[in-house]
């Protein structure tokens, strides 16, 4: 099995719309938090809270500096992923057949489950080093708002339950 998932990340890491995929996902979490940050901070853009009331802005824009910043890259990632993913997996599976190997898979052995879930495993490890990527992005773009608001919007509450 893990020759099969191993075949399938070289398979996608040839292929130039992985690479196109995650770049498109990177530029698009970048684009948004500093986009957003920037409307916000020109006062172009309404903040609300979860029960939908009106916020301040120094309120909203404190989810664009770290920690807030990474559930802002999480939101934008969950919503942005979702499609690229959709292009991801249709053109993983639905190439087989047009590249042809396909049948050369299945005669060497290898079952229809197997096959099946070495794709999925390898489409789950894009998955995660994608969500990992939007992540440093996110925080590259937190550090870089919070350097830019130098002081003027103060951080979320970082708090937990043990």
């Amino acid at each position: 099995m893990g020759r099969v998932i191993a075949w399938e990340l070289v398979k996608l890491g040839k292929r130039p719309l992985t690479w196109a995929l995650l770049t498109l996902l990177a530029a698009g979490v970048a684009v948004a938090l500093l986009g957003f940050y920037a409307l916000g901070s020109s006062g172009q853009v309404t903040f609300y809270d979860k029960n939908g009331q009106v916020t301040s802005a120094a309120q909203g824009l404190a989810n664009f500096i770290l920690p807030g910043a990474l559930k802002s890259t999480l939101d934008v990632t969950q919503q942005l992923a979702s499609w690229l993913l959709v292009v991801l997996t249709a053109t993983a599976l639905g190439m087989e057949e047009a590249y042809g190997t396909l049948r050369v898979m299945l005669s060497t052995g290898l079952g229809r489950t197997g096959y099946l879930l070495g794709k999925l495993a390898a489409l789950g490890i894009v998955i995660v080093a994608s969500v990992l990527a939007s992540l440093v992005v996110g925080l590259g773009c937190g550090l870089l708002i919070g350097a830019a608001a130098g002081g003027s919007v103060q951080p979320l509450s970082v708090a937990g339950n043990l």
